[in-house]
This record gives structure tokens, C-alpha cells and sequence, in this order.
């Protein structure tokens, strides 16, 4: 994703049909190290139950929106969401990296040159 100036991202997948499917959301890195579930929406459930390890980093939405409550700059992961029948069969997967290139400077550092010294102040 270019050009998101935030700290809170929405991943969104189209996906409508939610009766008659289960739906898990996972998380890791690019290398496949550090594989966490994320979220889980059962078998004609209404809401999404998000696991109290990562309740504070994400929210999730049905049908198939995920919500990074905040993006940092070491964030390199690939966000996956996999949709199962009854028959617990994979009907559905996809995947996306999120790799956070830059961070927004929080704090302006005002300098001033004068000839034999350089100075910065917060």
C-alpha cells in the first residue's frame, strides 16, 4: 500500500457470503516465521472474535475487514484470510504483505546556522 498517512490501517476483503462459512485471519512474516491467529468468525456467527493476545493491535469487522489500530515502522507482514465450508474445505484464501517503508516524524527539529557552530533544538 503507497500513500497511507496513518497509523491505523483497514485491510478489506470483498467477501459477502458469511452464513455456512468459517473465517480465520492470521498474521505473519514474509519468511513464514511467527505465524499468529488473528481473528475468528465460526459457523453463522455475527462478529468477528479476536484473540485477547492481539485485542489491542487489530479490529475485526465482517464480512472481511481487518484493522491495524497501529502501524509501526518495523511492521513486515503478510495478512491472510482464509474462508472454510461446513465441510471444512478451503473455499477461499488470500494474502497481502504489508511492508512500512517510512514513519511520519512526530517532532520538528528547528536549526539554526551560525558561522562556527550548528545548533538544533527539539
Amino acid at each position: 500500500m503507497e500513500g497511507v498517512n496513518s497509523t491505523q490501517v483497514h485491510l478489506v476483503w470483498n467477501f459477502t457470503a458469511t452464513t455456512g462459512f468459517g473465517i480465520t485471519i492470521e498474521r505473519q512474516k514474509s519468511d513464514g516465521t511467527q505465524n499468529i491467529q488473528i481473528a475468528t468468525l465460526g459457523f453463522g456467527s455475527a462478529a468477528f472474535l479476536v484473540l485477547n493476545q492481539v485485542a489491542a493491535e487489530y479490529e475485526a469487522i465482517p464480512p472481511g475487514t481487518l484493522v491495524i489500530k497501529e502501524v509501526t515502522r518495523n511492521d513486515e507482514y503478510v495478512y491472510s484470510f482464509d474462508v472454510i465450508n461446513s465441510f471444512l474445505q478451503r473455499q477461499l484464501f488470500d494474502s497481502v504483505a504489508i511492508d512500512v517503508l517510512c514513519e511520519y516524524i512526530k517532532q520538528l527539529w528547528m536549526c539554526s546556522f551560525i558561522p562556527g557552530l550548528f545548533h538544533c533544538l527539539p
